[in-house]
């Protein structure tokens, strides 16, 4: 966002560290515009603006029989298989949403990105989770870091009041819960632990905290105010919106620090932890019932090359007891699957190195050197002068620090970068993708310091949209990307974000370096923004979380979470079960044990697998949703397109089984442990619903099983991310982005032909001794 002063960027980076970073090349940007950086005057007051949005709560219930219609068919599809655990209902719902009460949610809302809305409230989440996604539970999770003490109260309120309007009893018509996302960045592996949310069961009086717990930073002062020239170029109407957020920075950087033993129910402080065992310490001393859950994992914006799971897996890190569940997929990316390539090498100096093209994986560090070996062929130079810069730029983006090693070639462009550092074939995978923080490489790992006891990671999976427009579960159709993904990098200028985003400065600007077009020179270059501009391609609609609950109340959805009696959808409802038919319970008597289990076995495992597809939809909006909310609210929320379910269904195409044999001693390579997929599971060709049994003969180690339900092919929102072209030996020549300006326009939605999926929990297996 475009933003007074000279941002400093930090060290020992937080999610607030990393838009400091950005922050610091929108200043340089301004230099280059003529508006230099300074301290700037207060801004000017103006009228003032309902950010919170408290009237346009919606009352009206939705319809007891639209409520009960969403769960008939999951009763239904139990009842026609006769599947015998989990007797009930499937809810979904969405457990990672922001609101603009988040820095980088209230900088999308600004009037001057794409698709802005002036601002995203909790009260906008709750009228979406019941009306437009019609949800049967959400979780509001802000960054914790920059949420002030008066928004982390209006959030609790928010939510009960949405609690209230929505029933109570038995039917409710959604159940919210409260949260906060600690979001911790390290500039190296060992000190990197990434995003983890944090969810509370309850909403009454004393079982909610009175403040959240950050990641820590250096300071608050990261949350730049925007200048008043750049607000005086906004028309007169949405001038007040800016000045809304700079007293929101005001406020935020005036928060104080929370000594050492806050007790839980202060509200006048932020309180930080700096590791997940801080997290998950204080959590502890709370007393509350809570859950805490990674996710983002394998998403390379902010995860060092080289991160891997290991050194979160041990006793103090890492807390089965309530790290019970891992979001697979977001809006911002898969982060399913184990690849391996390695992003860089550490030789036995103990030096980085770049590794050729191998394992169909393109290095970033290896296309810095292909870039400037181009530039230098095309400007005459001998073959062998080139092959030395090349090597040289090589060199030197391995020693830049943290994640900018691409900035250190002049002037380059996105499409020079083709898809370097990114996996391919997978299925919508995160943006510069860390095969070492995958939910599979995870699951492969065993720590061994108690050799009596082996510690594992025993996770359920979930999706979520991660949005940061207020929308949970905004993935039922995928249209309107401008509105619905995370483009909050989208200005309305395009040459604005191109200015943003290239390293190119015209003659005698603030910019300008002296250098050689076609080598690198360290030392008279670097810094720069992030690749936000190919990661527009990477942005998706999110998913969801479905549970398995006994019945539809706070309480049942709770257990279910706390079982990982859960699976995660790309954000369409398919309908999932995953059962060992031949478990037993824990006093050893014969039990069918549903996803998320974990018991011990001497016999071959027997599965059982039911998907049902999602339904199709139709365009518009039902009618009981025009009649609780005005027309105004119905197109500002949803650009007038809800779920709205015809009694179609898509076809399940196949049924993925994933084995994962996890480490039985020290070292064992990770990559034979991993069978992906171990079997593939045909289904009717005409047919909604797939059912399939399969058993393991070969079960003789500890093992992991989940399955993947895959619907046939339909239009998805960047469905294939850059749209890389290969020449006939599978080395990519051209990228087709999907951008995040005018270049692309608003109206297309960048569609691709992708298969919607849902993923079981894991159903983990010891071997009796």
């Amino acid at each position: 966002m475009v933003v007074q002063g000279c941002a400093e960027a930090v060290g020992g980076v937080s999610w607030t560290g990393l838009r400091v970073l950005c922050r610091a090349a929108v200043a340089m940007l301004l230099a280059i515009a003529g508006v230099y950086c300074e301290a700037a005057p207060p801004s000017p007051e103006g009228e003032s603006v309902d950010l919170d949005r408290w009237e346009e709560l919606g009352t009206t219930p939705v319809p007891a029989q639209v409520v009960s219609d969403r769960e008939s068919q999951s009763r239904s599809a139990s009842a026609r298989t006769k599947r015998s655990s989990g007797k009930g209902r499937i809810l979904f719902g969405d457990l990672h949403v922001h609101t603009s009460y988040s820095v980088d949610a209230f900088e999308r809302a600004l009037p001057m990105v794409l698709g802005a809305d002036g601002s995203v409230p909790p009260i906008d989440a709750c009228n979406y989770a019941r009306y437009i996604a019609q949800l049967d539970f959400f979780a509001i999770t802000d960054h914790a870091e920059e949420i002030t003490p008066e928004n982390w109260h209006k959030t609790v309120q928010a939510l009960r009041l949405c609690d209230r309007v929505s029933g109570d009893g038995s039917v409710p018509d959604v159940i919210p819960f409260l949260g906060f996302e600690w979001s911790q960045v390290g500039q190296t592996p060992s000190s990197h632990w990434g995003h983890h949310n944090v969810i509370f069961k309850s909403l009454d009086a004393g079982a909610v905290p009175g403040h959240p717990i950050r990641a820590p930073a250096s300071d608050n002062a990261g949350i730049s105010e925007i200048s008043p020239r750049i607000v005086a170029l906004e028309p007169q109407a949405e001038r007040s919106f800016y000045q809304a957020y700079n007293t929101f920075a005001r406020q935020l950087a005036g928060v104080a620090r929370c000594p050492p033993d806050t007790p839980m129910d202060r509200n006048d402080c932020q309180e930080a932890a700096a590791t997940p065992a801080d997290l998950l310490k204080t959590l502890h001393k709370w007393g509350l019932p809570h859950l805490v859950i990674p996710h983002g994992s394998a998403w390379g914006l902010y995860t060092p090359p080289g991160s891997t799971w290991q050194h979160e897996l041990n006793a103090s890190q890492y807390d089965p007891s309530v790290v019970k569940l891992i979001e697979i997929y977001s809006g911002h990316g898969n982060s399913e699957q184990y690849q391996p390539f390695r992003e860089s090498g550490i030789t036995v100096a103990n030096q980085p190195i770049c590794e050729p093209p191998a394992n169909n994986y393109l290095p970033e560090c290896w296309q810095a050197g292909e870039i400037i070996r181009q530039r230098c062929v095309i400007a005459g130079n001998e073959a062998q002068v080139c092959e030395a810069r090349a090597d040289d730029a090589r060199r030197k983006f391995l020693k830049m620090p943290w994640i900018t090693g691409w900035t250190v070639i002049p002037n380059s462009t996105p499409e020079e970068w083709l898809d370097a550092g990114q996996a391919r074939d997978m299925f919508m995978p995160a943006f510069n993708y860390r095969p070492g923080k995958s939910v599979q490489y995870g699951l492969a790992l065993t720590n061994f310091d108690d050799p009596h006891h082996p510690l594992r990671f025993q996770w359920g999976f979930i999706g979520s949209t991660d949005t940061h427009s207020a929308r949970p579960g905004h993935g039922f159709k995928d249209i309107n990307r401008i509105k619905n993904v995370d483009l909050w990098m989208a200005f309305k200028t395009p040459q604005l974000l191109h200015d943003f985003l290239t390293t190119e400065a015209p003659p005698g600007t603030a910019l300008d370096r002296a250098r050689e077009p076609t080598q690198v020179n360290l030392d008279s270059y670097g810094g720069g923004p992030l690749e936000f501009e190919r990661l527009g391609s990477f942005l998706s609609l999110g998913g969801l979380v479905a549970v398995h609950a006994r019945d539809r109340t706070r309480a049942a959805i709770w257990d279910a979470l706390e079982r990982r009696d859960v699976y995660a959808t790309t954000g369409v409802r398919i309908l999932l079960w995953f059962d060992l038919l031949n478990g037993t319970d824990a006093k050893g008597r014969p039990s069918v044990a549903p996803m998320g289990s974990a018991l011990s076995l001497r016999h071959v495992p027997h599965f059982r697998v039911v998907a049902v597809g999602s339904e199709k939809q139709k365009s518009g909006c039902p009618d009981f949703v025009k009649a609780a909310l005005n027309a105004a609210q119905v197109a500002r929320l949803s650009g007038n397109e809800c779920y709205y379910p015809t009694t179609e269904r898509y076809r399940i195409d196949q049924i993925e089984v994933v084995r994962v044999r996890p480490q039985k001693y020290p070292g064992e390579d990770v990559r034979k442990l991993i069978e992906d997929p171990w079997k593939t599971l045909s289904c009717k060709s005409a047919s909604a619903e797939c059912v399939a049994d399969f058993s393991d003969p070969d079960f003789t180690r500890d093992s992991v099983y989940y399955v993947r339900a895959i619907e046939e092919a339909t239009p998805v929102i960047n469905g294939k991310n850059l749209r890389t072209k290969f020449d006939e030996n599978g080395n990519p020549v051209a990228v087709s982005l999907c951008y995040m300006d005018t270049r692309t326009k608003p109206t297309d939605d960048c569609l691709a032909q992708a298969q919607q999926r849902a993923w079981s929990s894991p159903i983990y297996i010891n071997r009796a001794r």
